[in-house]
Formats: C-alpha cells, sequence, structure tokens
C-alpha cells in the first residue's frame, strides 16, 4: 500500500511543527552554551586573580594590616590591563571597603553588595553589568578579605547571541531543506523518516543527546539509509548535530564534576577537606548507633611551623604532600583520610574499635617519625601528635571532632609525636585555653576543695591482690573533670604545686585515718621535695590522725626538677626512717633515670608505660622490660608496670618476675576502692 500524497494543510501543519520543536531545541542550545561559556570566564578569572590572592594572603600571614595591601593596587592594574573585558580587579573586606583597586581612586569607597564570607572557597555571581569572581582569603589572626574580579558581560552577551544566530541560521536551512523533500516525497518512506527526525528532536528537547538517526534507521526492518536524498542528509546532520550538543553536555558535566570535587577536597594533597570528613564522619556515628564501630583521629604535625618559617612555604608544601603519601601507604583503601587545614590531617577508620586504631595510629607515627625529609640539601625529621576518639554513636561530629583535639592537644602536652587516645573525664581542655583562667581555678579549688582524689589500685601480680592504691589528682569544675596534664604545667608556672601538694597530703590522710585496712601512694612533685616545712606538714599530719607511716607512701616523677639532690635525699631518709615508702615513677622516660636510682634511697621503681604498652608484640620492649627487671632486682628494688592493658601482657610481665602491675585492665581509677581484682 503506498502512502497518500502529504497534502498542502498537512504539509503546513508538519513544517510548523518542526519549526517549533527546532526553535526550541535552539533556545536550549543557546542557553547551555551561554552556561558553559560564563563557567569559562569565571574560571579565568579564577587564574588571574591568583597571583593577587597569593599576596593578600601572604600579607597577613606575616603580620600585614588592611593598609599594608594598598600596595597591591599597581598588581591589580597589571591584571585589569592584561584582559580587554576586564571591569575591575580589586581587594575588599568583609563590609566591601575598597583596600586595593586597579583604579586607585576608588581605594576606601564601599560596594554595596558584597557575598558574605562562609569559607575558604571561591564564590562566582553574575550581576545585570558583570560575571563576578570572588576568592576568600582567611587567617586566623586577621579579618577576612575578598578579592575581585569582574568581566564585562557583553563579551557573554555576544558570544550567546552568535551561538543563537547560528543555530537560528542552521534551523532555517534544515527546515528548507525537509520541506523540499516532504514537498517531493510522498512515499512510505518519506513518511517513516519524518516521524524518524520528529521523534529524534523531541528527545533531544528532553536532554537525551546521545541519540543517533542513521544507527535507528539502519535497525529497522527492510530499510536501509541511501544516504542520497536530501532528507537522508538532513538525517545525518540531525546526527552530527546532537553528536555536537552531546559533546558540548560532557564538557558541561565534566566541569560540574571539576568544580564538585573542588568543593570537597584539598586542592594541594588532593585528599578530601574538612566538609567531606563532617559529611563522612556524620554518617559513621549513624552507622556506630546501628552497631558498626569506627574510630577517628586527628593528627598534626609536630614542628612543621619551623620548617614552614625556615625553608618556605614550597618546601611546607612539598612536606604535606609527601606526609599525605606516608599516610596512605599505612591505610587501607576503605579508610577515610583527609587534610583537615594547615598542617593537620583526619583520619576516619571504619569498622575498627580504638585499640585497633591505636595500633595504626603508632603505625603512622613511626612511619613519620624515622622518614627523612630532604629538599633544597636541608633535610630533617618531623614527629606527628595523634588524638584518637571512638566513634560509639553517643556524640555527634562536633562533639567527636572536639574531643579529637583535645586528645591530640594532650599529645602535645605530653611531649609530642605520640598517641593519646581521649577518654570521657579528659572532655574539657578546650575549656582551658587561657592560662589566667585556669589558674583562677586552680585557686578556687584550692579555697574551696574543689579538687578530687580518684584511686587506681596497684595489683600484685602473682595472685591478683591489692597491694596498694595510688591516689591521682582530679580538679573538679562545674561538675566537669579535669585531668592533671591539664592544670599541672599551669600550677608550676605559677608557684601553685607547694599548695597543691599539701592538699593532696591532707586529704590522703584523712582518707587512710576513715580507711584503715588500704595503704595509698601520692605523687609528690620535685618543688616539694627537700622543704622542710612540708616535711613537718606531712610529719604533723601523720601524728593528728594517728596514722601508720607504712601505710603511705610517696611517688617521685622521674622527669621532675628536683632543686637540690642532696637535701632531697636527707628529707627521703627522714621519712624512710618512720616507716614512709618512696617509689620513682616513669622509670626510663627521661635523662635522670638512673641518676636518681642512685642517689634517692626508693623501695620501688615503676616502669614508664611506654616500655608496657605494646609488651605482648615488640621483643625488643620486652628485653628492655627484663634488663629494669633484673636491674631493680639486683638492688634489691621491688618493681611496678604501669599502663597494663590486656591480659597478654600482664602474663608478660609475670613471666619476667614483675612484682606488681596498675593499669586499665587491672583496675580502673576511681573515687572508689576496689579489695581485689575480681571484685
Amino acid at each position: 500500500m503506498k502512502t497518500p500524497r502529504i497534502s498542502v494543510n498537512m504539509f503546513r501543519t508538519l513544517g510548523v511543527t518542526v519549526l517549533i520543536i527546532i526553535a526550541i531545541h535552539a533556545f536550549f542550545y543557546q542557553n547551555l552554551t551561554r552556561r558553559n561559556t560564563a563557567m569559562q570566564i569565571f574560571l579565568r578569572g579564577q587564574a588571574l586573580i591568583y597571583p593577587l590572592w597569593q599576596k593578600v594572603n601572604f600579607s597577613l600571614e606575616v603580620g600585614g594590616s588592611s593598609k599594608s595591601l594598598y600596595g597591591l593596587s599597581n598588581l591589580c592594574e597589571q591584571i585589569f590591563n592584561s584582559s580587554v573585558d576586564l571591569m575591575e580587579v580589586s581587594v575588599l573586606d568583609r563590609q566591601g571597603r575598597v583596600l586595593a583597586h586597579n583604579n586607585v581612586a576608588y581605594i576606601g569607597e564601599t560596594e554595596r553588595s558584597v557575598p558574605a564570607i562562609t569559607a575558604q572557597e571561591r564564590i562566582f555571581r553574575e550581576t545585570a553589568q558583570s560575571l563576578d569572581t570572588y576568592l576568600p582569603v582567611i587567617h586566623k589572626s586577621q579579618p577576612p578579605l575578598l578579592v575581585k574580579i569582574a568581566f564585562s558581560k557583553q563579551l557573554l552577551e555576544k558570544q550567546s547571541k552568535q551561538a543563537f544566530l547560528i543555530t537560528l541560521l542552521y534551523t532555517i536551512t534544515a527546515i528548507l531543506v525537509l520541506l523540499i523533500v516532504i514537498y517531493f516525497l510522498t512515499n512510505s518512506i518519506l513518511g517513516k523518516r519524518i516521524a524518524l527526525l520528529l521523534n529524534g528532536f523531541s528527545t533531544l528537547a528532553e536532554g537525551r543527546f546521545d541519540i543517533r538517526l542513521s544507527d535507528i534507521q539502519s535497525n529497522q526492518k527492510g530499510q536501509k539509509p541511501s544516504h542520497q536524498d536530501e532528507l537522508d542528509f538532513l538525517i545525518h546532520s540531525f546526527d552530527k548535530m546532537a553528536g555536537q550538543l552531546e559533546a558540548l553536555d560532557s564538557k558541561r558535566k565534566q566541569q560540574e564534576k571539576q568544580l564538585g570535587f573542588l568543593a570537597t577536597h584539598d586542592q594541594l594533597t588532593s585528599l578530601p577537606n574538612r566538609r567531606l570528613l563532617e559529611n563522612s564522619l556524620k554518617r559513621g556515628v549513624a552507622r556506630a548507633r546501628r552497631g558498626t564501630p569506627s574510630t577517628f583521629m586527628l593528627m598534626d604535625l609536630d614542628n612543621f611551623k619551623f620548617v614552614n618559617d625556615t625553608l618556605g612555604h614550597t618546601t611546607g608544601d612539598r612536606v604535606l604532600v609527601t606526609v599525605t603519601g606516608l599516610l596512605q601507604e599505612q591505610l587501607r583503601t576503605t579508610d577515610l583520610l583527609a587534610r583537615f587545614g594547615g598542617d593537620e590531617f583526619a583520619l576516619l577508620l571504619e569498622g575498627e574499635n580504638a585499640l585497633e586504631a591505636k595500633v595504626v595510629a603508632e603505625r603512622i607515627c613511626q612511619s613519620i617519625e624515622e622518614h627523612r625529609f630532604a629538599f633544597e640539601n636541608h633535610s630533617f625529621h618531623l614527629g606527628l601528635s595523634i588524638g584518637i576518639v571512638p566513634v560509639d554513636g553517643n556524640s555527634d561530629q562536633g562533639t567527636i571532632i572536639s574531643q579529637a583535639d583535645t586528645a591530640m592537644y594532650s599529645a602535645k602536652r605530653q611531649g609530642r609525636n605520640r598517641v593519646v587516645m581521649y577518654y570521657p573525664e579528659d572532655n574539657t581542655m578546650s575549656l582551658l585555653s587561657q592560662t589566667n583562667e585556669l589558674v583562677s581555678q586552680i585557686k578556687d579549688a584550692l579555697e574551696e576543695d574543689g579538687f578530687m582524689l580518684y584511686f587506681q589500685p596497684v595489683i600484685r601480680l602473682e595472685d591478683n591482690q591489692v597491694e596498694h592504691y595510688e591516689a591521682l589528682l582530679r580538679l573538679s569544675i562545674s561538675g566537669t573533670i579535669i585531668m592533671p596534664n591539664v592544670f599541672i604545667s599551669a600550677a608550676e608556672q605559677f608557684g601553685l604545686m607547694p599548695q597543691i601538694d599539701r592538699w593532696v597530703v591532707k586529704h590522703v590522710i584523712y582518707t587512710l585515718y576513715e580507711r584503715p585496712d588500704i595503704r595509698i601512694f601520692m605523687n609528690l612533685s620535685g618543688y616539694s621535695l627537700a622543704d622542710e616545712e612540708f616535711l613537718v606538714y606531712i610529719e604533723d599530719n601523720l601524728l593528728q590522725y594517728g596514722i601508720e607511716p607504712g601505710r603511705i607512701g610517696f611517688e617521685i616523677t622521674e622527669t621532675s626538677v628536683v632543686k637540690d639532690l642532696n637535701l632531697a635525699e636527707e628529707w627521703i631518709k627522714r621519712l624512710k626512717s618512720v616507716g614512709c615508702r618512696f617509689a620513682l615513677d616513669d622509670f626510663g622516660a627521661g635523662f635522670n633515670s638512673f641518676y636518681y636510682l642512685r642517689n634517692l634511697p626508693i623501695n620501688q621503681l615503676k616502669l614508664d608505660g611506654t616500655f608496657i604498652r605494646t609488651l605482648d608484640s615488640d621483643p625488643t620492649l620486652r628485653c628492655l622490660v627484663q634488663a629494669m627487671y633484673d636491674l631493680a632486682k639486683n638492688l634489691h628494688i621491688e618493681t611496678v608496670a604501669e599502663f597494663v592493658e590486656s591480659a597478654e601482657v600482664a602474663g608478660i610481665l609475670k613471666e619476667i618476675g614483675v612484682t606488681f602491675g596498675q593499669g586499665y585492665y587491672l583496675g580502673k581509677p576511681s573515687p572508689a576502692f576496689l579489695q581485689n581484682l575480681n571484685s
């Protein structure tokens, strides 16, 4: 059956329909081209003002003020003269006041509409007259600034109109060809190809640019494209146009993907940035509430500022890239490593508990410590301070980050290049950033009895019985417990340690009075050793409460500063003569270990926790602990191992012969007492 001849009315209707569809497509093509052109102009502007942004950022880092930026107007003018399409190159503060401008006459004036500065992210904005690109400059010690470049919209409008006219011309030509072909061809093949074209244009209008009419025509049963008449030429042209649109759309998607990557990743290291990390941590909290654990770490390079200031920011950037590679070597592909900002990195370990994460953290610390950084005839070593927080679903991501920062700060306070696990009782360091406020709180605690004593059992490893307790000092502020590593340094700096030592002695002796069945050891600062008045204070309190001196002991920290070692020796001998006992704490942690061991008459040697924590996985540590035990045994001194955190470590210590153990596995610090390990 032959296809009926197309009537004049049908021809007109078909022509109008095709014209409308192609016109809609032309407008769509124009808008797509306009968006792509605008994005290219924005990115071009960013590239042009990046040197100016670097100058402003450097000026703020070296302590410059807003007045020091006026000299950048020359650079603004150079950038402005580099392109005829520019309307403005300037530096603004957050109120819109012009600090530098390509036209110095505008310096000091105020721009009315200034975008809000929320983060270190570029800002693109289209106005009635221009296309503006803003680069924020945010520095901790300075108010935030904006570096601005503005292009005239005439270029955008010109290119958009050209694209529209070309598309319109192409459309008119295609319609004319189509109408001529339709007029002369009235068979069934012509009707099918017209329907094919109509469907093709409809598909393009829906945004599906992968359609190819030639392929569809080839697949139709019994229909072979001849590519000889005008309609076949139109189909071929349609495919060519669809290919061009697909290429433009692919380019647009690629640019959007690139912009998305830049919004969530660090440009220097290509690691996820803080925004992406916080979103991932939020999801980790949700998974933890459903029973899947994870652990969060915050890491800070030790002494990086010295390297950055000494060797320059370029070398500093190379160090950060190298550190990124070292960190990635220690991680799984499922672990999320992010640059948190500056020289800080963050790590989210999914599916690992805190103890497993601690092993990873210590491995990371070791890899950084052992790496020799060498740049431009300079070589050096760095360390890494790490704070660890378990993600258990009980805290939101903001709290977890704050806790990790607290633990990391504690790691730095303890000597840097180490790993510190966050515990709930440490959740206050952020409240104590001001030393004066902390000193005031210490003084208030001394006057108002605001300190607390926690007691941790020291266990006889042979039979798991409590030998004695160690009194651990805590500061209580509004119901929050502050750990000693937060406030002791401030107390030492402001001469408050003698008063704190007296508070501890008084309350320990009173506790012994209330509990006649226990013995307690307490820590003494180097400031109180050899203090004759403090010695009399101890003797008077023992006599007042009728406490047997053998029930009280004193721990001398190996790293503490003893002003007069001879007087300290006589001081200790005097208390020992009445029955008090003494222990040398943190043995092996500092440079005075053997010097104090030789000169101070002690009863016990407390092995530092750095030798004990990983005793079950490090044969070298086992040899060191064995040697320290043999030394103490030959000197007829008892040994106490600190930081016993697992049954395996306790078993090894028992095999070596260490007499006593202390740590979370054997008993956590508490205001209450443990009668034995089982209780």
